[in-house]
């Protein structure tokens, strides 16, 4: 038996082997079979017991993977208050071109009627697609185009949409656009790429303008079947504006007319109606357009840069002085360290009896003289330190960019001057501060203190009313009823105007510059006297243009306001923006007298240049010397309103360091009176009389 199971030299034989392996075989064909039933065991265990879980697991599971989509909502209108869009939202379509499919049609006339179609829509010629498809043809999106007009990709996307042709896809998107980009770009503003406004309009109201965003998703339904489901966005309201078109073309048009031959600093035009602070119309300049917001060809201007620069040094300086605080935390720790160093080693020498010596004394002492040396300075941090030549050059654009964007009507102080003197000459009527004999006389100037203050007419007016004083803008009468009314009361009323607060105007970046009005205590003789002919403190250009209409409308201070209406996304009237009264300032009575006297200022003096033939208006010059004195630099401005007994427009004309032979207030009274030829006709504010070529 034993020579049968092995062959003569000990190995096993075939047929032993061949028993073995079949007894293996069967030995895990059984062990399947045992896996095989434990596994259908517990897969019935889960199925009577979890099968719902398990069921609800995996369609959930599958739904995730197909994940949500949104839906974009369109974002409201801005219009002007006849309805004209100054600001709208289409759709437009981004074309996609899988270049991978394409290649591998095995179907000629499929792939030959996907070009065709997009060379027949001037996409791209036949060659140009068929270069794509040999360079990339690994590819599976190639962005073709990427705002389409619905009207250029209607019978494209039919086409795909019918799936009449293979390799085409498109995405849809919302495109906000403004049909007049450069007429006030200041005032509308703009949407940045996460769909939100900058500036103007498009910031303060973005919340209602934006809408709320849709969205796509699965669900599971009670029977364990996966469902979409969607939730529709909402478009975003619609804004009427004050602003009505045709003035907004006209001071445009005005104010252009100037710049092709003049190149200031700066130019602001407001034009409002004066009885309820609407804002008509609103521009300034330099500008940009709202088609290309970030492109500007003149951003480096040679005083934006300056003031951009300062802004940089500060950002560093800013900087260096946190890491010298932290570096002076590690010294003060370090020297401490050393001084109980000190005073442990001469507490241990004491208790010892065997004191330090000079030569340890010094040496200890000299350690702390050595550290105190090297005691943290900021001149000591380098500027490559806090901020390397990219981020200095990206805060630098971002600077520039903010600076254009802003709106210099609310954001921008300037030394009122001597349109000033009409708020100085309504307190005076207000409480009975002019001269009991209306008598002042002007000798060229007035000492104040140690100061000699000049009035632009050295020689002297002589002898004058309040009201000629006005007329031809004298500083010594003005210093005197500065003086009659007194700093608290110059103050108080100074506050009641508006001055050093914001006016609460419904467009974004508003400042009150409460910091450039003297406060109470510091209003002295001196600077009262120049604060009572507009100098020495700051004002914006909309505080200016709401405290003169308080001066005319009958003493009535309102907000100033934008918006008119807004409306919901059917087309509902959704809020009416009514005038908002803040305080009556001044009496009818004394609002009646400055009218009258402000139409002296057109008639017979300094704002000569701004009077128009037939129609009655009022108004006020300033020439403001900038500050520091005596550099040659002035802001030169006007403030006109028509009708004078019933004032239904008012127009503010501010140039920022004209250039030329003259640079005084004729340049503005002339861009006002540009404006103005147009505004009132189309107003229907008729002349008051006919003139000579009329009669």
């Amino acid at each position: 038996m034993a020579e049968n199971r092995k062959s003569a030299d000990g190995k096993i034989s075939k047929r032993e082997l061949k028993k073995q392996m079949s007894r293996r075989a069967a030995f895990l064909f059984l062990l399947f079979i045992f896996a095989f039933v434990a596994l259908f065991v517990r897969l019935w265990d889960i199925i009577q017991t979890d099968g719902e879980s398990f069921r609800q697991k995996v369609l959930s599971q599958a739904i995730q993977r197909e994940g949500d989509s949104y839906i974009e909502s369109k974002r409201g209108e801005i219009m002007d208050r006849n309805g004209i869009v100054l600001a709208g939202t289409r759709r437009v379509y981004k074309l996609i071109f899988d270049a991978k499919l394409i290649h591998s049609l095995s179907d000629a006339d499929k792939k030959n009627k996907t070009l065709t179609l997009l060379a027949e829509h001037n996409v791209r010629t036949q060659a140009e697609l068929e270069k794509i498809l040999q360079e990339k043809k690994e590819y599976n999106y190639i962005v073709l185009e990427q705002e389409m007009s619905y009207q250029d990709f209607k019978e494209i996307k039919e086409a795909i949409d019918s799936y009449q042709v293979s390799g085409l896809f498109y995405e849809e998107h919302n495109k906000r656009e403004y049909p007049y980009p450069v007429l006030a770009p200041e005032l509308i503003g703009f949407v940045k790429g996460d769909n939100t406004g900058e500036g103007g309009i498009e910031e303060y109201y973005n919340d209602m303008l934006i809408g709320e965003t849709g969205r796509k998703y699965g669900i599971l339904n009670s029977k364990s079947i996966a469902a979409d489901r969607e939730v529709a966005a909402v478009d975003g309201y619609q804004i009427m504006l004050n602003i009505d078109y045709s003035i907004q073309k006209y001071i445009t048009d005005a104010m252009n007319d100037y710049l092709k031959e003049h190149h200031p600093k700066s130019v602001t035009i407001i034009v409002a109606d004066p009885r309820s602070m609407e804002i008509l119309g609103l521009k300034s300049y330099p500008g940009f357009s709202l088609d290309s917001p970030y492109e500007i060809e003149d951003l480096e201007r040679p005083d934006d840069v300056e003031m951009v620069e300062k802004s940089i040094v500060e950002i560093i300086t800013q900087r260096k002085k946190k890491i010298l605080a932290d570096r002076t935390v590690e010294f003060e720790a370090e020297k401490r360290r050393l001084e109980e160093d000190k005073k442990a080693k001469e507490e241990a020498a004491q208790t010892a009896g065997t004191p330090l010596s000079a030569e340890e004394k010094a040496k200890l002492e000299k350690a702390l003289q050595e550290l105190e040396a090297k005691r943290p300075k900021l001149e000591d941090v380098s500027d490559g330190e806090v901020i390397d030549e990219q981020e200095r050059a990206s805060i630098r654009q971002n600077l520039l960019l903010q600076n254009r964007w802003k709106n210099i009507a609310l954001t921008n102080g300037y030394e009122p001057g001597s349109i000033f003197k009409a708020i100085t000459y309504a307190i005076g009527c207000e409480e009975n501060k002019i001269a009991p004999d209306n008598r002042y006389y002007c000798s060229g100037g007035l000492q104040r203190a140690n100061y000699f203050i000049n009035c632009h007419k050295l020689s002297g007016h002589g002898y004058q009313t309040a009201e000629q004083g006005l007329t031809n803008s004298c500083n010594v009468v003005f210093m005197e009823l500065g003086a009659n009314i007194g700093r608290d009361l110059f103050y108080e009323y100074q506050r009641k105007f508006g001055f050093g607060s914001l006016t609460g105007v419904d467009l974004a970046g508003e400042t009150s510059q409460r910091k450039n009005i003297y406060a109470k205590k510091d209003l002295n003789e001196v600077q009262l006297a120049t604060s009572s002919f507009g100098q020495g403190f700051n004002v914006t250009p909309i505080q200016m243009i709401t405290a003169f209409s308080a001066l005319i409308n009958g003493g009535y201070l309102y907000e100033p306001h934008i918006v008119q209406k807004v409306f919901d996304t059917d087309g509902n009237l959704f809020e009416v923006k009514d005038r908002t009264l803040i305080r009556q300032v001044i009496s009818e009575q004394s609002s009646v007298k400055i009218r009258h006297a402000l139409r002296s200022v057109v008639d017979e003096g300094t704002g000569k240049t701004a009077k128009i033939a037939g129609y009655e208006i009022g108004g006020k010059t300033a020439t403001s010397e900038k500050q520091p004195r005596g550099n040659g630099k002035y802001t030169v401005s006007f403030m006109g309103f028509a009708p004078v007994e019933n004032p239904e427009v008012i127009t503010l004309v501010i140039v920022d360091e004209p250039e030329g032979a003259y640079q005084d207030s004729r340049i503005p009274a002339l861009i006002f009176r540009n404006c103005m030829e147009k505004i009132m006709p189309y107003l229907h504010i008729f002349k008051a009389e006919a003139t000579e070529a009329e009669k």
